[in-house]
């Protein structure tokens, strides 16, 4: 059964694995079901495509995460691999201009959420770095989308690099959240 350290990272591997008829999209039931002294959720629906039940569930990690994390914390996941983070990671960076001047204020909130799963996502591919490693190992990706994402830019899981984009998400989230003034354009990072 699939271990998830929380519900984020549930949907995410949800969106990550779409129905065979290629719909992306699940409108689940969710629930939470407890067995063998183990929590279970259970998301469960028809495929607004092809109608096709789609069943998924998760072991819930017995260890809490840490407060304000969004997928679980400072332990790899088991379930996603760091290709896949960073791929929603991009996604969600990417709907946040770089030039916080040209985002419309009613845009702010929406950008903010954007910008802290960007870097939630970031932050769960440092945990795929071993302790003193350059890069995340090769090994870590499991997914098609993880070996794809290393294939076509590794440099992108050196720990430099990581840090870097982490370091300027976290600016672009902090000036998002309180107007603090950075040079965000001169540094997009991206």
């Amino acid at each position: 059964m699939l271990v998830s350290r929380a519900p984020a990272e549930s949907l995410l591997y949800l969106a990550l694995h779409p129905c065979d008829c290629g719909t992306r999209e699940l409108v689940p039931e969710h629930q939470l079901e407890e067995r063998d002294n183990l929590w279970v959720a259970v998301y469960a629906g028809p495929c607004p495509g092809c109608g096709q039940p789609r069943r998924f569930e998760f072991a819930i990690d017995e260890e809490e995460p840490p407060p304000g994390a969004v997928f679980g914390g400072d332990r790899p996941s088991q379930i996603l691999d760091p290709g896949q983070f960073h791929h929603a990671s991009d996604r969600a960076a990417a709907r946040v201009p770089v030039d916080l001047s040209r985002l419309p204020p009613h845009r702010w909130p929406a950008a903010r959420d954007d910008m802290r799963y960007a870097v939630a996502g970031i932050e769960e591919v440092a945990t795929f770095l071993p302790p003193g490693a350059e890069a995340v190992p090769a090994e870590a990706f499991r997914s098609r989308l993880g070996r794809a994402m290393r294939r076509s830019r590794p440099d992108r899981f050196q720990r430099e690099r990581i840090e870097d984009r982490l370091r300027f998400y976290r600016r672009t989230l902090a000036e998002l959240q309180y107007g603090t003034g950075y040079p965000l354009a001169a540094e997009t990072g991206r």
